[in-house]
């Protein structure tokens, strides 16, 4: 009987179960009495497990409504890192980009890229040649 109670102590602690104590099966009150505690924790588990899982719901409802534009963010940042990729580096540290632009934005086009060299405050100058 202490072998089986031994092994049985290390079955439960294996598996982090819970053991209870029994009371003596004559006393019909106390085991009325555990049984209405044991309903009670299945009751109280199941309201947990149901507001978690409300929880886990709304959260995934809240996070599906922004994946659309995260996509979007991601595939543009992509873009600007492939396109960075295809750069050349010059001798002096400088990239070089080669690309064709309809002549009648050739001025939209330099003044973009000005724009974005004053707008990273870096000294060295840009370049758009035709």
């Amino acid at each position: 009987s202490l072998a089986i109670e031994t092994k049985l102590k290390q079955i439960c602690d294996a598996f982090d179960a819970h053991r209870y104590s029994l009371p003596d099966m004559d006393d019909a009150p106390a085991v009325d009495r555990m049984l209405a505690e044991n309903a009670q924790e299945l009751v109280d588990s199941r309201t947990v497990l149901l507001k978690n899982q409300d929880t886990r719901f709304r959260l995934c409802q809240m996070l599906a409504k922004s994946t659309e534009k995260w996509t979007w963010i991601v595939l543009r940042e992509k873009a600007v890192y492939h396109s960075l990729n295809m750069f050349k580096t010059d001798v002096s540290g400088m990239l070089r980009g080669e690309g064709w632009v309809v002549s009648e934005k050739l001025d939209d086009v330099r003044q973009a890229v000005n724009h974005a060299h004053a707008d990273m405050g870096t000294s060295m100058p840009s370049l758009v040649d035709q």
